[in-house]
């Protein structure tokens, strides 16, 4: 009776059925949500990543392909995404909370300045308002 709870692994807890959570970390699906990490973590090292040296032909096919990395909803709806990508992920629930911290930061930034921006793109359509400093 001393050995039978490591062997019949009817409750899941990691210290009665270690190999269980094994194949939880190794499933296809875990390995494909992997990738899909990876991929995304290579497109952000390219988009944030400052100059024209090595990527820059990179970084502007991107924005090219994609018009919503250009502004911060974009970029904030993609790291939102990449944040819920990395929590339901195995091991990389930090770096997901981080992630989807930051994209909700750059919706909120965007919500902020776009109701300030509606109200300075009112009042300088009036062309009558605007005085010249010449």
């Amino acid at each position: 009776m001393g050995f039978a709870p490591w062997f019949r692994c009817r409750n899941l807890t990691l210290l009665r059925c270690p190999w269980r959570a094994r194949a939880q970390i190794f499933s296809p699906l875990a390995g494909i949500n992997m990738l899909f990490v990876f991929i995304f973590a290579f497109v952000t090292m390219v988009i944030e990543s400052e100059g024209d040296t090595i990527n820059g032909a990179l970084k502007r096919s991107i924005f090219q392909q994609c018009k919503a990395f250009e502004t911060i909803w974009g970029r904030g709806m993609f790291y939102t995404y990449i944040g819920i990508t990395c929590i339901l992920a195995p091991g990389h629930n930090l770096f997901g909370l981080y992630m989807l911290l930051v994209g909700l930061v750059m919706l909120l930034i965007y919500r902020m300045t776009s109701k300030h921006l509606g109200k300075m793109q009112s009042i300088f359509k009036d062309t009558k308002k605007l005085v010249c400093a010449c």
